[in-house]
């Protein structure tokens, strides 16, 4: 991107080998209301629009899959949608573990992007609905206590964020920023839990003081590292936001396996998920508005002079 600003690319997470392309993981099962196939082609537009190799991954047999996929194709980022159950949760889990502590022996990181989906999918044969409530307590216990915590990125919608703080006991009747910060909070004791906030602008996410006073806008809000803040783009309508989140956070599992850090991978997300085809995140013009924390007016990211 040429912005006039300095790009992080490879500033904060290790280049990949020279002549190695990153791999990305994208796992998950159906979810309800959501066809899967849809959700998958969104995945690997994303993914192609920044040249990395995306493995589809489904949760079904998980174990043996990832085991088969850390020889052949060890992943530089990992992004996980419906995970079905508290044993798949695990199981992740658990794989992240191993693979960072492989990937870390040889100077390099594995990113996780968790775009959160609370309600789990029952497997084949399990026995098992959707309105079992050990089933769903065991799920969100595994979610929130084993997976967000070892999260780079989270990536919920504000109504998302909502149900994520109440699964928690906490309040839920927040602001974006506000959930962003609880959120974070729960992540590891090295605080490096990303949050974004996506579709605060909507009738759900549209409370009081929600959202800086900018009409027409998808308003989004960044809580990580490097930056907080609102980003913000025209709003296209669409008869469907599903596969829209799928490429927004399987863009910003692209860009952190590519190099960037948080802030600018959100930004190549946004920037690709807006417009609904992942390679305009490739073009200046597409580029989001930054309006910082109690500022009146957003930032013009095209007039920021160059760092020195």
């Amino acid at each position: 991107m040429q912005t006039g600003a300095r790009s992080t690319l490879r500033s904060e997470i290790p280049p990949v080998a020279a002549g190695q392309r990153s791999v990305v993981w994208c796992i998950a099962g159906a979810d309800a209301g959501a066809d899967l196939g849809d959700a998958l082609q969104a995945d690997l537009q994303a993914l192609q629009a920044f040249g990395v190799q995306g493995v589809m991954v489904n949760a079904e047999r998980l174990d043996a899959q990832l085991a088969a996929l850390a020889h052949d194709l060890p992943p530089h980022a990992i992004k996980t949608g419906p995970l079905g159950t508290a044993n798949n949760v695990r199981v992740v889990c658990q794989w992240i573990d191993r693979l960072r502590n492989a990937a870390r022996s040889q100077g390099q990181s594995v990113a996780l992007v968790v775009d959160p989906v609370l309600a789990p999918v029952p497997t084949a044969g399990s026995g098992a609905s959707i309105a079992d409530d050990d089933l769903v307590l065991a799920y969100v216990q595994a979610y929130m206590h084993e997976l967000l915590p070892r999260a780079t990125l989270v990536t919920p919608t504000f109504a998302q964020a909502a149900q994520m703080l109440a699964a928690m006991g906490l309040d839920a009747s927040v602001t974006a920023p506000e959930a962003a910060v609880a959120l974070a909070g729960l992540g590891n004791s090295n605080g490096n839990v990303s949050i974004v906030i996506t579709g605060c602008d909507t009738p759900a996410g549209n409370t009081a003081g929600n959202t800086p006073d900018q009409q027409g806008l998808a308003a989004d809000w960044l809580h990580c590292p490097q930056a907080s803040g609102w980003l913000s783009l025209p709003r296209l309508d669409t008869p469907s936001h599903h596969t829209t989140r799928c490429t927004f956070a399987s863009t910003a599992a692209a860009a952190l396996a590519t190099g960037y850090c948080v802030a600018d991978a959100v930004v190549l997300a946004k920037m690709a998920a807006n417009q609904a085809q992942p390679d305009s995140a490739q073009h200046v013009a597409n580029l989001p508005t930054f309006t910082l924390p109690g500022a009146t007016e957003p930032l013009d990211v095209r007039a920021v002079q160059p760092f020195a």
